[in-house]
């Protein structure tokens, strides 16, 4: 089916309020660390097989640089962009879906601070994934018995600084998506006061690489692993994680939580609630099917 579709999200991560002390442990006051967004998106069936999507973020947060109690403020605003292809095909028991995507999100002009002569910029992100999902042909309620989806992925953080001597510069979003696809230098003993020592980080290993596997009995209920890693020099965070999904169409409900040797990401749970409000009928919808089977 060809046609459009569109979405919004509203996003809100909050740390609450922090004290803040400086060197000899007096108190500077507290700052309230938070950050939330709202996201508007739509997307166009361009073919059966080829879709593009797009959307807006209104951006807001509110932190302090550390050590100070500033408080300040952040607005601003960011598009993203992305494009999905997939395909069918049959084969004996079962039906492959192939897939492939690309996306960049975060795309847009630094953050503002209302209190501050300053601007950050967005942590751009580039995407690209590929999945392979198999499913039986035997099917209920217009839903196969039961899939299996392996999925995998590579991001890249886009960010660059311009030259600028011992400052960092943040570079615009246009410079930094040129200037970032090149092998970086970063000093592995930035503590010490001898001369610095350097190691080469090359740009596969500036990708962070995901990869998941995800069971499914009717496309109702989910059990889903996977799988995070980042070189230590782009954040060091390796980690699993577990997790599961109830899709009822109108609703739906995902938890995962994560699994890691290192305890500043470990056992992190995230919660998502799902509401789909259909202009038209979609063969997605079971309802239909179940309470024809319930009278």
């Amino acid at each position: 089916m060809v046609g459009w579709a569109a979405g919004y999200q509203y996003k809100n991560f909050s740390f609450g309020e922090i004290e803040v002390r400086d060197a000899q442990n007096n108190s500077l006051g507290t700052v309230e660390i938070y950050d939330d967004a709202h996201k508007l998106a739509v997307a166009y069936d361009v073919t059966s097989n080829l879709t593009v999507g797009a959307g807006v973020n209104l951006i807001q947060s509110r932190t302090g640089p550390l050590g100070t109690s500033i408080n300040a403020k952040r607005t601003g605003f960011s598009f993203d962009v992305g494009v999905v292809y997939d395909r069918a095909f049959e084969v004996s028991h079962a039906i492959l879906k192939p897939a492939v995507g690309w996306s960049l999100t975060d795309f847009g002009p630094m953050l503002s601070h209302d209190e501050m002569d300053q601007e950050d910029p967005l942590t751009m992100m580039m995407r690209g994934g590929l999945s392979l999902q198999a499913e039986v042909k035997e099917s209920w309620l217009n839903r196969p018995l039961a899939t299996v989806g392996l999925h995998g992925g590579l991001s890249k953080i886009i960010v660059a600084s311009e030259q600028g001597g011992n400052h960092f510069r943040p570079a615009g979003p246009f410079r930094a998506l040129v200037n970032t696809w090149t092998s970086v230098k970063v000093r592995t003993n930035p503590l010490s006061g001898e001369e610095g020592e350097f190691e080469t980080v090359s740009v596969f290993d500036q990708l962070i690489r995901h990869r998941g596997l995800e069971l499914s009995l009717m496309e109702i209920f989910y059990l889903r692993w996977g799988r995070f890693n980042e070189d230590k020099y782009i954040g060091d965070r390796q980690y699993a994680t577990r997790g599961w999904g109830i899709d009822l169409y109108y609703l739906a409900l995902d938890y995962s939580i994560t699994t890691t040797y290192d305890p500043t990401f470990r056992d992190h749970a995230f919660w998502r609630l799902t509401a789909r409000v259909p202009l038209e009928a979609s063969p997605d919808n079971f309802w239909p099917e179940l309470l024809k089977l319930v009278r």
